[in-house]
């Protein structure tokens, strides 16, 4: 019984030795240098850290100083922002209706934002911009356009209903030329003049026709009024004759 708690006392102690051993030899080849002997050369961790935090340090410096100026400005605008946002209004006012923050007509409602050359924000100022320009003319307010647009609609509405009577108009004129459904009661001034084209081409065929037998009708009638002309002149000379025989006897 004493010989087996020996051997694992043993094999227990051999094991930690191992054990021990195994953890030096790498706690010894992963050693950490925490402070150097020359911090230039060879510096620990410390050095190094201590290195890193007088970097930074400038950095911060420069940042609280960002920070601070920052801040300032951020306080200056805050102590603007009523100013501005009286302005904002006053210059969408305008844009919208034309008129300044006095309710006064202006001009040129529509003109270039302006910035201050210093603070880079947008200038303190309602009008005296430069008005933006459209083909050479200042444009105008939202409203004026608005104002515009439904005149030009209501012109539209206006030419369009005109189109609808003239387009009524133009279908009865066309129903007049072309004629209607039933062309016998309706048959159009193109079939009338179709007709009357037609009836003219036969009455000219007919006179064509007619011309010789008229010019023999002329001819002959000619004749007998001669003919008729002889005999009433030799029924006078002989009435004129039968008379002066009465008369002798």
């Amino acid at each position: 019984m004493m010989n087996f708690f020996g051997k694992l006392f043993v094999i227990a102690t051999f094991s930690l030795s191992v054990l021990f051993l195994a953890l030096a030899i790498g706690v010894y080849a992963n050693h950490v240098t925490y402070k150097g002997k020359d911090a230039k050369t060879s510096p620990g961790v410390i050095d190094r850290t201590q290195q890193k935090i007088t970097e930074l340090a400038y950095s911060k410096d420069r940042a609280e100083e960002h920070y601070r100026r920052a801040f300032n400005e951020m306080n200056t605008v805050e102590a603007d922002r009523a100013l501005r946002r009286r302005l904002h209004d006053a210059k969408l006012t305008m844009l919208r209706a034309g008129v300044d923050d006095k309710n006064q007509p202006v001009a040129n409602p529509v003109q270039e934002l302006e910035y201050d050359k210093v603070s880079g924000l947008l200038a303190i100022k309602v009008i005296g911009a430069t008005p933006i320009q459209y083909r050479g003319e200042p444009l105008l307010s939202i409203d004026a356009y608005v104002k515009s647009m439904a005149v030009v609609d209501r012109d539209i509405g206006d030419e369009q209903k005109k189109i609808a009577d003239l387009q009524v108009q133009l279908a009865n004129l066309s129903t007049q030329m072309q004629g209607g459904p039933d062309l016998i009661a309706n048959p159009g001034l193109i079939r009338l003049k179709a007709n009357q084209v037609d009836a003219k081409r036969r009455a000219e065929a007919e006179e064509e026709f007619l011309k010789p037998i008229l010019a023999n009708r002329y001819a002959e009638a000619v004749l007998l009024l001669k003919r008729e002309a002889g005999l009433r002149q030799r029924l006078a000379q002989a009435s004129g004759k039968s008379g002066s025989s009465v008369a002798g006897n």
